[in-house]
Parts: structure tokens; C-alpha cells; sequence
């Protein structure tokens, strides 16, 4: 998006700067030419001047002269206004490129600091979960070691009573032994 926004604000930029160079080169245009019209108006008018100066100054030349003036004065005038308008158009144009750019610095800010605001309770979740189960897996070990213990005391009760009951029968059996012993010798004798 932000390759977009760019690429459709450096077209505009070169649209613009095309109109502004077009308007440029029309003025400059315009320019040369009525700077050539005067030119030849001038050397018209000296041509005229010279030949009229020979003979006596009239109201009629003068008021050609301060008509010539005026003209010169309005095309200063008009190319001065022209300056200031391509000046104004140029400001214009910088303030509105430093305001996209400033609304798109800070449209990324927000979206970067939302990214790292969620990227955090993520981590946060993550530890706690992790934490969570590292006391589960700690718990069921604890309750496993105490199973297996009480499993392996009672395995070895069993044991000791099956070794105290066959201790007890071979106690048995030797007393049948010599019971039956006993007996046969009775018997025999």
C-alpha cells in the first residue's frame, strides 16, 4: 500500500511538474515574443523618431512615447505577476507533499506502534502459557515422583513379606520335617 501511495503522489508530482514546465515554457514563450514585438515596435519607433526629430518634436510623438512606456510597464507588470503565481503555485504544491508525507509518517507511526503494542501481548501471552505449563509439567512430576515412590514402597512391603512368609514356611516345613521325622521313628520303633 504504501508502494501505492508513493508511486501515485510521484505521478502526480510528474503531472504537475509537466503542467508547471508547459505553463513555464508558454510564459517564456510568450516572453520572447513580446519582447521581440517590442523590440521591433522600439526600433520601429526610433526609425520613426529619427525621421520625426529631424523635424519639430510634436504632441502627437509624445503621446506614442508614453503609450510605448505604458506598455512596457504593463508587460513588467504582468510578467511579474506571472512570477508570483508560478512562486505561490510552487508553495502551494510543497505544502501539500509536506502534508501528504506528515499524514503518511504518521498513519505508519500508529500502525507500527499498534503492531508493537499487539506483538507484546502476544509475548506476554506466550510467557504466561509457558509459565503456565512449565507448573503444570512441574506438578505432574511432583504427583508422578510421589506415585512411583509410594509404588516402590509398596512393592518393597510386598516383598518383605513374601520373604517373611517363605521364612515362615520353611519354618513350617522343617517342623513337618521333623514331625514327620518323629513319626517315621515312632513307627519304626
Amino acid at each position: 500500500m504504501k508502494k501505492e501511495v508513493s508511486h501515485s503522489i510521484r505521478m502526480k508530482e510528474r503531472q504537475e511538474q509537466r503542467q508547471r514546465e508547459t505553463i513555464v515554457r508558454t510564459n517564456v514563450r510568450e516572453q520572447k515574443q513580446a519582447s521581440a514585438r517590442i523590440r521591433r515596435y522600439y526600433d520601429e519607433f526610433q526609425v520613426r523618431m529619427k525621421s520625426r526629430l529631424a523635424k519639430k518634436k510634436s504632441r502627437e510623438e509624445q503621446i506614442f512615447r508614453e503609450l510605448f512606456n505604458e506598455g512596457l510597464e504593463i508587460q513588467k507588470n504582468r510578467i511579474a505577476e506571472i512570477r508570483k503565481y508560478c512562486r505561490e503555485k510552487r508553495e502551494a504544491r510543497n505544502a501539500q507533499q509536506k502534508n501528504e508525507v506528515e499524514s503518511l509518517e504518521n498513519y505508519y507511526r500508529d500502525q507500527f506502534a499498534i503492531l508493537a503494542e499487539a506483538v507484546d501481548k502476544e509475548k506476554n501471552e506466550v510467557e504466561m502459557s509457558d509459565k503456565a505449563q512449565a507448573l503444570a509439567l512441574e506438578k505432574m512430576k511432583n504427583e508422578l515422583r510421589s506415585k512411583l515412590e509410594s509404588d516402590i514402597r509398596l512393592l518393597q512391603s510386598q516383598l518383605v513379606e513374601n520373604d517373611d512368609a517363605v521364612y515362615f514356611r520353611h519354618l513350617e516345613a522343617d517342623k513337618m520335617r521333623k514331625q514327620l521325622q518323629t513319626a517315621l521313628f515312632k513307627t519304626q520303633v
